[in-house]
């Protein structure tokens, strides 16, 4: 399996870099023509199910729309039934939105952007931002120290959606070698 190691330096071509990646060896589920869950939304499609968290029906206020988080686990929660809306930096009233979520997603790499004025009793805060500040705290795009007193519950920074994201990984690493092993049976064989 092969994995980006993002952010890359500026003069370099991320989509290039990522659209060499054979498919059968995206573990990460980055390329276009990937056979893998990207490993981000795969990891917080774990985390709900694990915690038996409801997504077909709910709805889901995703804030982000990047490639690499924001798109993909808006289409893997719409393959799960979900009802998603999508905010990013030109959104009006985002506290409005994000207020109405069941489960509120949040992936920008805005340090504390989400507030306790930006959620409401009940709701399940996932927080897939990660920023070191100078002080060299970890911290994420949700205020958890303020947020988590009001949410049903909520992922910490670090030690949320990271770790996930590394099972998937490897879980995508898994099937990669079975894939790979089970060609490599069939192509002996004839």
């Amino acid at each position: 399996g092969i994995i980006v190691q993002l952010p890359l330096p500026e003069h370099v071509d991320k989509d290039a870099v990522i659209e060499a990646i054979n498919p059968t060896k995206d573990v990460d589920g980055l390329t276009s023509k990937t056979l893998f869950t990207p490993a981000t939304a795969k990891g917080i499609l774990t985390l709900l199910d694990y915690y038996k968290v409801k997504i077909k029906g709910k709805k889901v206020v995703m804030v982000g729309k990047s490639q690499l988080v924001g798109l993909p686990i808006t289409l893997s929660l719409l393959n799960r039934h979900a009802t998603v809306t999508v905010c990013h930096k030109q959104t009006r009233n985002l506290s409005q939105e994000t207020r109405q979520a069941d489960i509120l997603i949040v992936a920008t790499g805005v340090p504390g952007l989400i507030t306790p004025k930006h959620v409401s009793k009940g709701q399940v805060v996932i927080d897939v931002g990660i920023t070191v500040l100078r002080n060299k705290k970890v911290v994420g795009d949700v205020d958890f120290e303020n947020v988590s007193k009001i949410v049903q519950a909520i992922t910490p920074v670090p030690g949320g959606v990271g770790p996930m994201t590394v099972y998937s990984l490897f879980e995508n690493l898994l099937k990669a070698c079975l894939r790979r092993q089970a060609y490599e049976l069939n192509s002996s064989k004839r």
